[in-house]
C-alpha cells in the first residue's frame, strides 16, 4: 500500500522538516506552500535525492 502525507507549510520550518522526515519513512509527499516557490522546489530537489515522491502545490490553505 502507497502512504501519501500531504504537507501544508512544506516550503519551510516546521512544514519542510515534517516533509523531509515523511519522505525518509516512505511516504510520498504532497508539499503544499502559499509564497515560497524557490525552497518549494528546493525541497521537491532533496526529496527526490533521497528517492523519495514529492509534488508541489501553489495554494493558500487559509482561504477554504
Amino acid at each position: 500500500m502507497s502512504m501519501v502525507a500531504v504537507v501544508t507549510g512544506a516550503s519551510r520550518g516546521i512544514g519542510c522538516e515534517t516533509a523531509l522526515c515523511l519522505a525518509k519513512n516512505g511516504y510520498s509527499v504532497a508539499a503544499i506552500y502559499n509564497n515560497s516557490e524557490l525552497q518549494a522546489n528546493k525541497l521537491k530537489a532533496e526529496i527526490e535525492s533521497i528517492g523519495g515522491t514529492c509534488n508541489i502545490y501553489k495554494c493558500d490553505a487559509g482561504s477554504f
